[in-house]
């Protein structure tokens, strides 16, 4: 069962994501980056690498793909906020981005 982080665990995984930040989503905390990208269809790309991330994880962040640029919010509903399972794919995505 995933719990949610204390203040103290998120202020130490926020040291540690230097690109991520919280943003309240659906009145619950959420950890968020944008990646950039030359175009619509990199960002594209990498949010389906993303999807394919979540399926293996069985859990799903809201992703948002625009022009040049694809925003991750990564929390956990069962929890009302940010768990443990939310930083460590934080980490996985920012890995899977310095791959391209």
């Amino acid at each position: 069962m995933r719990r949610r982080l204390s203040d103290q665990e998120l202020r130490q995984a926020l040291s540690e994501l230097s690109q991520w930040h919280t943003q309240l989503i659906d009145e619950a905390q959420s950890l968020t980056r944008s990646y950039p990208f030359k175009n619509f269809m990199a960002a594209l790309t990498f949010a389906n690498r993303i999807g394919e991330l979540a399926e293996s994880a069985n859990h799903h962040p809201q992703l948002n793909v625009q022009w040049g640029r694809l925003d991750i919010f990564w929390w956990s509903h069962d929890v009302g906020g940010i768990s443990t399972s939310d930083v460590d794919l934080a980490r996985a995505s920012d890995a899977l981005f310095n791959t391209l």
